[in-house]
């Protein structure tokens, strides 16, 4: 995990590749933290794809940093 906070907009909406990328991870691993339960994604309506609201993967990292 990356040692400074992400950047990324609290009210923004980030898709597997952009969180990842933001919180310094493989794509793999921010799919096993959402499936323990310990960063919450929801699902696009308009392509059914995952993603994460910047305010969570903000709290996340400083949770765990």
């Amino acid at each position: 995990m990356t040692t400074t906070e992400p950047n990324v907009s609290p009210s923004g909406r980030y898709e597997l590749k952009e969180a990842a990328a933001a919180l310094g991870v493989d794509r793999s691993t921010l799919l096993r933290y959402s499936r323990k339960g310990l960063i919450r994604f929801t699902i696009k309506r308009s392509n059914k794809r995952k993603c994460w609201s910047g305010a969570d993967l903000i709290s996340f990292w400083r949770a765990n940093y």
